[in-house]
């Protein structure tokens, strides 16, 4: 190849990726124009690209990567991805029976699954979570970034800063808990199977890890008992049914530059429950509030009637969306009121984006990154 070839080459590629990012931000409202190549500015901005170009420093033309403003693909390949076993994780929830109440049921209820990202870094609020394996997935549909101390204790359906009430208290008094998190339609849930993997791009500009998410609602029946007169979960659905939800969520860290951070969710299948949030006239399977004294007689309360999550605690009234990200004392808001009321749709996807420290976060929805 000549000098001159390679020299068209890069400029060809540089002038390419340019205008290509035009075309999105020109899609995206974030310009009223496209640069042409004719005359005025454009013109005198195409010399001196090709003047760079003819010095051979195209190669300094580094343009940073940016949202794409469509749903990505929902296709994803499955070779070089490792399936977690979960039947050796710890439940704190009851055990998991077919509808003869016989055999166990292959998920995972109330449990924290790690995330493996062998090594590679990715900050949560200021943490390295990512190279030191501090990375969970919780069955109801949460990615915590930490310790899973919090969740081992079955508090994970709330989710910090959600409050729990204190029985001692009558319904009047609220705590916070949990770790930092992202709510990915944080809702009484029963992990089906998970799938991790780990790679870098084509051009090593990126880390990413990878994570396949299958799962389904999953609610307390409360009156139904199994032969040695323990309660146990009624599964709903049935496990001989396909699953009511998927997820491909990506973990994404930029190698160089910012160290830009993203984590990209790609809905396969959309479940009928968008989760848990404080949102009038939105009813849930675990009912409302009432409190009840010592005794365990209800007594008035200015909570009663209130909506509740599966364990009985109430839904912080801060928690206007199901879809969300704590820094594990509140809750950000990031999203608004999105997903509050349904689940994004199938064949849809969505992007939480930080800094290098995993701070500033914020969201677009029908965004993905094309890498």
């Amino acid at each position: 190849m000549y000098a001159s070839d390679l020299t068209h080459k890069k400029r060809s590629e540089a002038i390419f990726r340019n205008l290509q990012l035009q075309k999105e931000w020109f899609a995206s409202g974030k310009t009223i124009r496209i640069l042409g190549q004719k005359g005025g500015n454009d013109y005198s901005y195409m010399m001196d690209l090709e003047k760079g170009c003819n010095q051979d420093k195209c190669w300094m033309f580094n343009i940073p990567i940016e949202i794409t403003y469509k749903n990505g693909p929902v296709e994803f390949d499955l070779s070089n991805i490792t399936s977690i076993d979960l039947f050796n994780i710890p439940e704190n929830g009851y055990a998991l029976y077919d509808s003869n109440n016989i055999t166990e049921i292959n998920g995972l209820d109330d449990g924290d699954v790690p995330i493996s990202t062998d090594g590679r870094k990715f900050y949560f609020f200021g943490v390295d979570c990512g190279s030191t394996n501090k990375i969970w997935w919780n069955s109801n549909n949460v990615l915590f970034f930490g310790t899973a101390s919090n969740t081992s204790s079955g508090q994970s359906n709330n989710v910090s800063p959600t409050p729990s009430i204190f029985n001692d208290e009558f319904g009047k008094g609220f705590i916070s808990h949990g770790s930092p998190c992202i709510l990915l339609g944080n809702y009484e849930r029963r992990l089906r199977s998970l799938n991790t993997s780990n790679y870098t791009d084509d051009l090593n500009k990126f880390s990413i890890t990878r994570i396949i998410v299958t799962f389904d609602n999953y609610y307390t029946d409360g009156t139904t008992y199994d032969s040695s007169g323990n309660r146990y979960y009624q599964d709903s659905p049935s496990p001989s049914i396909s699953s009511q939800g998927q997820f491909l969520i990506r973990l994404i860290r930029e190698l160089s530059g910012d160290n830009r951070q993203w984590v990209e969710v790609t809905v396969i299948k959309s479940p009928p429950s968008p989760g848990y949030s404080y949102t009038p006239g939105i009813s849930y399977p675990s009912g409302v509030f009432q409190a009840r004294d010592a005794s365990g007689n209800l007594t008035p309360s200015i909570y009663d009637y209130r909506s509740k999550d599966s364990r009985g605690n109430l839904i912080d009234e801060k928690k206007i969306s199901p879809y969300d990200i704590s820094d594990g004392t509140r809750l950000l808001n990031v999203c608004g009121t999105q997903f509050s009321t349904a689940s994004p749709q199938a064949r849809t996807s969505f992007i939480f984006q930080s800094d290098g420290l995993g701070k500033g976060w914020r969201f677009e929805n029908n965004a993905h990154l094309n890498i």
